[in-house]
């Protein structure tokens, strides 16, 4: 399971999210043969932390981190890992959700870089 420490309110972005890439890779690696056609966010972050763990304030803090850091993560460093699904219609206007699945054998995520300058976003 994720630790939680590393996630709490406070803890700089970039240790939350490598930690939830890390963990998220595991789990994706093991669900690709459960489930070819992949899982849906809310799957993975049930996976990440289960509901029966989250109590009070501070844990909904760190779920809705998990959300977020996955929801950067798709265009990112998951990105291997990571397609949009069907487009759905939402409260305010049409949601294309992401669909998840193993990451790709020897891929390597080339970083963001500046146009003008060349350092890395």
């Amino acid at each position: 399971m994720i630790d939680v420490t590393k996630l709490a309110q406070g803890v700089d972005w970039k240790i939350a999210y490598a930690e939830v890439e890390k963990h998220a890779r595991e789990i994706l690696t093991r669900y690709s043969y459960q489930r070819p056609d992949g899982v849906g966010t809310t799957e993975l972050a049930e996976a990440l932390l289960p509901a029966e763990f989250v109590r009070g304030d501070g844990t909904l803090y760190i779920r809705r981190r998990i959300f977020k850091a996955l929801a950067a993560l798709a265009t990112r460093g998951l990105a291997d890992c990571a397609t949009p699904g069907e487009t759905i219609k939402g409260k305010f206007g049409p949601k294309r959700p992401w669909r998840w699945h193993a990451p790709t054998p020897g891929y390597v995520h080339a970083p963001a870089v500046c146009k003008t300058c060349g350092r890395p976003l």
